[in-house]
């Protein structure tokens, strides 16, 4: 009967107002994340947000106006990939900044 905390992240897309969560546009800025890219692109700057906790479920957003203006459907096949690998990335670094030691990951995007 062991409990599990369970945390989402998701990304806050700017042309949904509010997040793929349908979070408020309240969501607490909890801290900002420097993602490293190739090279040639640098690093990628990303906001972490606190979106809610709905049924015992917290949710982070992480927040870009370049990497997460639109859903994956709006955007060239290129752009949904670097999108996809950043939001995978931030949120492993997010973890770390947590001092979070998951006993399960699942990604999904």
């Amino acid at each position: 009967d062991a409990a599990f905390r369970v945390s989402v992240v998701l990304p806050h897309y700017a042309s949904r107002g509010g997040g793929s969560s349908g979070a408020p546009h309240a969501a607490a800025h909890l801290f900002d994340l420097s993602v490293p890219l190739e090279p040639s692109r640098g690093d990628a700057p990303l906001s972490v947000l606190h979106g809610a906790t709905e049924g015992g479920v917290r949710v982070y957003l992480l927040q870009s106006d370049v990497y997460f203006r639109a859903p994956y459907a709006h955007r060239s096949p290129a752009d949904a990939l670097l999108s996809a690998s950043l939001l995978s990335r931030g949120a492993l670094l997010l973890l770390e900044r947590l001092s979070a030691s998951p006993a399960a990951l699942l990604s999904n995007d």
